[in-house]
This record gives C-alpha cells, structure tokens and sequence, in this order.
C-alpha cells in the first residue's frame, strides 16, 4: 500500500527513544544498520536519510547511522552497498536519478540498477523549478516569456544546472524542444545562486525542495515546475503543463535499496516500518520540520514498478533531447 502525506557529520548515530518500538515480533537484523547517501552532509537526501533513521532506530535494529560516501555524482554510494555484507547491515537511500538516468548518461556503470539492487521503499517526490535572475528582463512571468526573451537576447540566453545530465538539466533541455529556443546550458557549479542572482547566468534548473528555500527573494522569478498539479508548498507557481508545454510531468523521486541477495523478509519489514512512519502524527511533523518534500512510502513491489517505469521514460527524454551518454 502507497502511503503518501501533504536536511551534520560523516555519519550519525540516531537514538530511537522518541519513537517507541512495536510490540508485534519482527525478524532479526543486524545490531548497527547503515544508510548510505552518496551526497554530502545538509544535502536533501541526506536529510531524507538522518530523518527516517531517527524512526527506524530501535524498530528494526538497535543503532542507525547515516554514512556519506560522495563522488561520482551520487554513484559510490550504489558502488559501497554493492560491495559490502548484504546481510541487511547496509541500505542505500538515493534519488532516483541515479538508477534511472545514469544508465542512459554513461556508457558504462558498475552496476545494474534493477538487477543488483532490491527495492525497500519510495520514501518522497518532488518537482523541478526552473527561474530567472535579475539578468532577465522583469516582464518575464512565463517559460513562453523566456523563450521569447532568449530569441531576443541570444548572446545572454543561459541557464545552470548541478551537472550535465542531471535531471534538471532534461528540465532546461525539454524546455528548449518544446518552444524552439536557444539557451546555453551552464554545467558544474556547485551553487550556481550567486551566478543567476549576480547576473552572470540568466537562468536556473533546480530540484523545487531547493528552491524553495530562495522563494523569498525577489531577485529570484519561479517560472513553473514540472509535475501534474500545483505543489502545495509552491501554490502560486503553474506546472509547465498548464503553460501548455508537454512532456514535463515527471518528477524527482527518493528510495531505500538493499543490496540484491539480502536475507529474504528484510526489505518488506523496512518497507513497513517506513509505511507505519509516515502515519506517525509526531514523525510526519518532524519530516515536515526538517524536510522541504512530503513523505510518501511504498511497497517493495511499488518502487520496483515505479524505477523500471522511470528507466524507459528517461531513456526517451535522452534520445529527444540529443544528449551523448559520457
């Protein structure tokens, strides 16, 4: 069953004493659990990580830590779950990119997504924003406007991404198939703000959770954000969909993965520790403190269906936008 409601050191050890633990009989794991974010510390899905172990401590093992193993653009992480125990020691929590879009990006990985991996449980979504700094003229509300204003201003037309072939990269790279427009897309900064607010770079394509956060700051214009309905923590801001731009549905997902082989029973016990979190009233609320994403869990079974889906669908969104895997 789908259970859906409306982010400081290497690794942290999580005590469980907020959350009392079930009474019903559960299968043993091991003493010390890790979940494994291959992203930074104050990065959204180690939060994500920091946030569920404060509830699965002491639910399905005494101790749960995060660990941070960052590089390759999230993929060590899938690398150092795959080749640790798989006695249910280690997890690995991921945006969905990494799994979906990666297979499609690079030519070679060390790992098969849905082969070496076994899914737990979806653990949230979240849109992508695209907007426009104070290079770009104040009349511009719309993506329609941008494009516009690019055909305008070809030498100034711009947008950043994290990296190229990021899935908010696709987010730019989409919006220039869908209203014939040249915009040179701006790779690898790492905070690319300072650039679009400073006026270096006219525009910029984010996860929304991240950009929610700079929502207040009037030098900063949302254009929309991709999905099928208005996020509620972004009520003003359309979806591109409803600026009549096509093929921008889809959204940014997170999960829990066990290494393929673990002790069989283990991922659907988390996924229903993760499912009975998410109906917590006092964890929702601390989700909700620390996190700019709605929880929404799944079955094993669910997130399996949900990543295979998202791997042909971003195999299609390569091949339009012309991308050469790296």
């Amino acid at each position: 069953m789908r259970v859906k409601l409306n982010r400081r050191s290497a690794m942290t050890a999580v005590a469980a004493a907020a959350f009392p633990a079930p009474s019903r009989a559960q299968q043993r794991m091991p003493e010390l659990v890790k979940l494994v974010v291959g992203l930074p510390p104050g990065n959204l899905p180690d939060v994500i990580a920091r946030t569920i172990a404060s509830y699965l401590a002491g639910r399905v093992a005494p101790t749960v830590v995060v660990e941070n193993r960052v590089g390759a653009a999230a993929r060590l992480a899938v690398d150092a779950v795959l080749q640790g125990p798989r006695d249910g020691s280690q997890a690995l929590v991921t945006p969905s990119g990494v799994l979906t879009l990666a297979p499609h990006t690079f030519k070679t990985l060390a790992y098969k997504p849905f082969e070496d991996l076994q899914p737990v449980s979806l653990l949230g979504r979240a849109a992508f924003s695209f907007c426009v700094g104070p290079m770009v003229a104040s009349s511009v509300r719309t993506v329609r406007d941008f494009a516009e204003w690019c055909r305008a201003n070809p030498t100034k037309a711009s947008y950043a991404s994290v990296a190229a072939g990021s899935p908010p990269h696709f987010v730019g790279e989409m919006l220039k198939l869908a209203l014939k427009f040249e915009c040179t897309h701006v790779a690898g900064r790492n905070d690319p703000v300072p650039e679009v607010i400073g006026g270096q770079i006219a525009a910029l394509s984010r996860a929304s959770a991240d950009m929610l956060r700079l929502a207040g700051d009037q030098r900063l214009r949302i254009l929309g954000i991709t999905g099928t309905a208005r996020w509620s923590r972004m009520p003003d801001t359309p979806t591109f969909a409803e600026q009549g731009v096509p093929g921008l549905d889809w959204l940014d997902w997170y999960g829990m993965y066990l290494p393929a082989g673990a002790p069989p029973g283990l991922a659907a016990r988390l996924s229903e520790t993760i499912q009975a979190a998410f109906h917590d009233a006092r964890f929702v609320e601390q989700w909700r403190t620390a996190l700019t994403i709605d929880p929404e869990a799944s079955s094993p079974g669910e997130l399996d269906r949900l990543g295979r889906s998202d791997l042909e669908r971003w195999a299609g969104v390569v091949k339009a936008t012309g991308f050469a895997a790296e």
